[in-house]
C-alpha cells in the first residue's frame, strides 16, 4: 500500500483553511455593507476549504501517483532539495517584507521558484513579469491595499 499525498495534502489544506476561518472570525466585521477586515480572509480560508474538499474527492477516483520519483528516474532527494529551497526563498521573501518593495522582491522569488521547477529562464521571467504585475494591479489599483 502507497502512502496517499493527495488526501494527505487535502487535510492539512482543510485543517488551514478552518485555522484561517477561525481567526478571521475575530476581526470586525461589514459596516453598513462595507467588507470589515475578515472579508478576504475569510474568502481564503473558504477557498482552501473547497479546494481541499475537491482534492480529497477526486483522489478516490484517480490514479494514485509517486510524487518521490521525478520523469526520467530522479531520486527522491531532487524532490526534496526542491522543497526544502523553496521553503528557504519563503522564508527569504517573508523577511524582505519590509526592506525590499513588493515589485522588486515578488520577480525574484517567482523566476527563482520556476527556476527550481524546471522552467526556462525565458517562461519563468514572462510568468513572474505577469504575475507580479497581476497581482500589484489587482491589489494596489482595484482594491487600493497597499503593498
Amino acid at each position: 500500500m502507497t502512502f496517499n499525498w493527495d488526501l494527505a495534502s487535502s487535510a492539512v489544506l482543510m485543517l488551514l483553511g478552518v485555522a484561517v476561518c477561525l481567526h478571521a472570525a475575530t476581526f470586525p466585521g461589514a459596516v453598513r455593507g462595507v467588507p470589515g477586515p475578515a472579508f478576504f480572509p475569510m474568502v481564503i480560508g473558504g477557498l482552501m476549504i473547497a479546494l481541499a474538499v475537491s482534492l480529497a474527492a477526486t483522489t478516490r477516483k484517480a490514479p494514485r501517483h509517486d510524487y518521490w520519483v521525478r520523469p526520467g528516474g530522479g531520486a527522491p532527494r531532487v524532490v526534496l532539495r526542491q522543497i526544502g529551497a523553496i521553503l528557504i526563498l519563503l522564508v527569504a521573501y517573508i523577511s524582505l517584507w519590509d526592506i525590499v518593495p513588493f515589485v522588486a522582491r515578488t520577480p525574484v522569488l517567482l523566476v527563482a521558484i520556476y527556476r527550481i521547477l524546471g522552467e526556462t529562464w525565458r517562461r519563468s521571467l514572462l510568468l513572474a513579469v505577469i504575475l507580479t504585475f497581476a497581482l500589484y494591479a489587482t491589489f494596489q489599483g482595484l482594491l487600493s491595499i497597499q503593498l
